[in-house]
């Protein structure tokens, strides 16, 4: 599959996630996560906001910095610049990472609602196996923590580039495609694990479709640009239009 094919399997997977939740009523689960993303976003987004002007504080403190001011403060709009530049840095690596404390928490919610997808899907009963269930979420908190840490090697380098004058912003868009990528991996594996792949042949299968889960993840940070609003409803869409995803690229039966 190549990249630009896999990414648009991706992107023409949501209307069609769309048509199977009503189709199928799968609305009360869609309604049950957006309560759980909502909560969780609402605190996350205080904490972000408590956090970003502590950080700048302290780090203004530093003598150095204060020099650094001090040599631009007849250039007011200058440092006002450098200030926004290093809150919008902090807002796009805290998009990058607070999903996924989330999607640890809410991968109990998440492996049903792919679980019920796929039944969906394939017009059959999956039976209910508490076992099964319980190995997946511990799948699921463990590709989420995964994918964290090795996000956040990258995303720490690509931040601190961000800074460079002009060809900054490449990074940081840099960080957005990783972002995607990240999230559409985490939620293409509970189909991977319903298929009994181990963690590295999950890895190798998504590792082969980078497009396919850069494509599931597209939406969900586009989604970033209608504030709240658009983040929680579009979180449990995701779960479903990757699932469809699976489905049509392996024929889940």
């Amino acid at each position: 599959m190549s990249l630009l094919s896999g990414l648009v399997q991706g992107l023409r997977a949501y209307p069609k996630a769309l048509r199977l939740i009503r189709e199928h009523k799968l609305q009360r689960l869609i309604f049950l996560s957006i309560i759980c993303y909502a909560i969780f976003l609402g605190m996350t987004a205080w904490s972000w906001w408590q956090l970003n002007d502590w950080l700048w504080l302290q780090i203004s403190n530093f003598d150095w910095v204060q020099r650094y001011l001090h040599w631009i403060k007849s250039f007011s709009w200058l440092g006002k610049i450098i200030q926004w530049l290093f809150y919008l840095s902090s807002l796009v690596v805290l998009f990058s990472f607070f999903k996924y404390i989330f999607l640890a928490l809410a991968s109990p919610l998440y492996a049903y609602i792919s679980e019920r997808t796929a039944e969906c899907l394939s017009g059959r009963v999956i039976p209910f196996n508490l076992q099964q269930f319980l190995s997946d979420i511990v799948r699921g908190i463990r590709i989420s923590m995964h994918s964290f840490f090795r996000q956040l090697l990258w995303t720490v380098l690509l931040f601190v580039l961000s800074f460079i004058p002009v060809v900054g912003i490449i990074f940081n868009l840099m960080i957005v495609v990783l972002d995607c990528y990240y999230y559409g991996f985490s939620m293409l594996d509970y189909s991977c694990e319903r298929q009994k792949m181990n963690v590295t042949s999950s890895r190798a299968f998504l590792s082969a479709r980078k497009g396919l889960a850069i494509g599931n993840g597209i939406p969900m940070y586009l989604s970033l640009l209608v504030p709240f609003v658009g983040l929680v409803l579009m979180a449990p869409f995701t779960v479903v239009a990757a699932t469809i995803s699976f489905h049509e690229e392996t024929q889940e039966k």
